[in-house]
Formats: structure tokens, sequence, C-alpha cells
């Protein structure tokens, strides 16, 4: 047990030190043990590794409140925005997760906001992996509506495509079954 106390102090100052965590170690050692609804984002974090390290630890905390792997999320706002919180496209789809009034609306979050952005669309993205079974069209529902997602043009197979090499190809979708 001891070594495993230890163990779990040296994460704490490693986690801190690379800023996963924004308090000082022994302030964070304490919040942690306190709140067991850190351990698992502090667990979550050492075995997934995301691209868009400025946006980790909101994707992270989306991750645990969706049940979506995070690698999911970042490989969506990767190919979506590159990973751009103030991405504006033309259609009006804005920050990481390029996410329409409706969908924000339909989610009751800001869209404009970073976090609530990545876990509006991570969300949406949930919804749409449980009510479509085959990944692919779940990918494409996405990203041209849920009532869209058979689509065979150039396009629409090049985002499958774009989505499946940055997140991979084995991967599970949910890190848990009871998301």
């Amino acid at each position: 047990m001891k070594n495993f106390i230890v163990f779990f102090y040296m994460l704490v100052i490693i986690l801190c030190s690379r800023e996963i965590i924004k308090k000082e170690p022994a302030e964070a050692m304490g919040l942690i043990l306190r709140d067991t609804t850190t351990i698992p984002i502090v667990t979550m974090v050492l075995e997934y590794e995301v691209i868009n390290i400025g946006l980790r630890n909101e994707i992270f905390a989306a991750s645990a409140r969706t049940g979506l792997n995070p690698e999911l999320i970042d490989a969506f706002i990767t190919v979506e925005s590159g990973g751009d919180p103030l991405a504006l496209s033309s259609e009006g789809a804005v920050g990481p997760m390029q996410l329409i009034f409706t969908t924000a609306k339909v989610y009751k979050i800001d869209r404009h906001n970073t976090f609530e952005n990545i876990l509006g669309g991570a969300l949406y993205l949930r919804d749409l992996l449980k009510s479509i079974p085959n990944f692919d069209r779940a990918i494409l529902a996405y990203r041209n509506g849920p009532g869209n997602s058979y689509a065979t043009d150039l396009a629409s197979l090049a985002y499958i495509q774009k989505i499946k090499h940055n997140f991979g190809v084995n991967k599970s979708a949910f890190i848990s079954d009871d998301a």
C-alpha cells in the first residue's frame, strides 16, 4: 500500500508539472483523494494520447461525461477544425467540433464556449453512435446530419477516411459499456 501511495503521489507531481492538473502537487493530492470523480480522469490521461494538446483538459472532461474514447473526440476535432477553438465554417458551424446552431440548441450548450462546444459535439456523436450501429454511417451523420448517413460522394468518403486515420481503425469508440 505504501508503494502505491508513493507512486500515486509521483503521478500527481507529473500531472501537475505537465499542467494537466493546475494545482500544486500537495493541494492536488488532497483534492484527488477527496474527490473520487477526478480519479477516472487521471487514469484516462495516462491511457490515451490526444493530438490537440491545448484542448486536452476539455477533451478528457467531455470523454468522462459521455463515455466516448478521448482519441475519437480528438480525431473529430482534428478533422473538423484542426484544433482551432475559434474556427468558423462557411455554413456557420463554429468551434473545435464545428457545431451548428440547432445542435447547440438541442444539447443546451453555448457553442462559442470551447468546453461546451466539445461537450456538445461529444454528446451528439455519442447519440449518433448509439442510434446508428454502423461506425462509418455514424461518422457521416455527424458531418451531414442524422438523416443523411448514406452519402457516397468523394468528399464524404474522404471525411470517413480522415476520421478513421486520426482515430485508428481497431479502437473502441466507447471507453466503457455503461455510457
